[in-house]
């Protein structure tokens, strides 16, 4: 993850745009999906689930927000604990419930989050929605509002980390090179890039240009083998994934 993010600001890494637009996904909509699919019930228990990707996701991002410094603990709520934490026991009772299923949990926790929410943002406000550009509103559910609240991270450097933890480059050098690591993040991004929410442009998919970078992918591992190191392998990918990226959108346009 790169050292720096901006906390003003959604600002999109050219890796995390060409890793979207390249396999016809468009960044709001990829967004869009990553935060429908934050449940706060999700945060106290592991499910081999997207929900589980995007709680782990926002862990880690937070992990690098604190990393940075700036962000402490919101102490805005101590008056209100008394209200809040018969509601938490609720949430962490019904996750550790194994009678039910996790989207019965989720169905099950909205009353309690709804209560939560009225609770917590009597104290604080957060915006409902942001904007990736002019035209283009990123709605934050009440599940992702209030863990911005409690962990007291705004949604924008967040947002910002997480879109650092998807690159193209990075993922094809460390599984060329054997290298890979944890990544929830990255996991999510392959679900859809496979087709999970149907974000993918049909039309993008069968298009020459985007038969043209898969088919130059294909020969990244052979022709970059004396790159042995994993820095040097990133940045020669990262280059040529550019140069596909900007061909592919000239066929498009052609």
């Amino acid at each position: 993850m790169e050292n720096r993010i901006n906390k003003e600001v959604l600002e999109v890494p050219m890796d995390f745009r060409i890793a979207c637009e390249a396999f016809g996904i468009q960044v709001a909509d990829f967004l869009q999906l990553l935060i429908d699919h934050f449940a706060f019930v999700n945060v106290f228990a592991a499910e081999d689930s997207v929900y589980d990707l995007v709680a782990k996701g926002l862990a880690e991002a937070e992990d690098e927000l604190e990393k940075m410094g700036g962000y402490k603990t919101n102490y805005s709520y101590e008056d209100s604990a008394g209200q809040c934490f018969p509601l938490y026991k609720q949430l962490f009772k019904l996750a550790m419930n194994r009678n039910y299923s996790w989207n019965a949990k989720r169905r099950r926790a909205r009353k309690t989050i709804d209560k939560l929410f009225l609770i917590m943002s009597s104290k604080v406000k957060i915006r409902p929605t942001l904007y990736l550009d002019e035209e283009t509103p990123i709605r934050l559910n009440r599940d992702f509002r209030i863990w911005s609240m409690i962990h007291n991270c705004p949604a924008i450097p967040v947002l910002n980390a997480i879109m650092q933890r998807v690159s193209l480059a990075d993922l094809y050098a460390r599984v060329h090179l054997d290298e890979t690591e944890h990544n929830p993040i990255l996991g999510l991004y392959l679900r859809v890039q496979s087709g999970y929410g149907d974000l993918a442009d049909a039309g993008h998919i069968n298009s020459l240009g985007f038969k043209n970078f898969l088919c130059d992918l294909q020969e990244f591992k052979m022709r970059y083998f004396l790159f042995y190191r994993l820095s040097d392998r990133i940045e020669i990918y990262r280059d040529r994934f550019l140069e596909n990226y900007n061909e592919m959108n000239k066929t498009t346009i052609r």
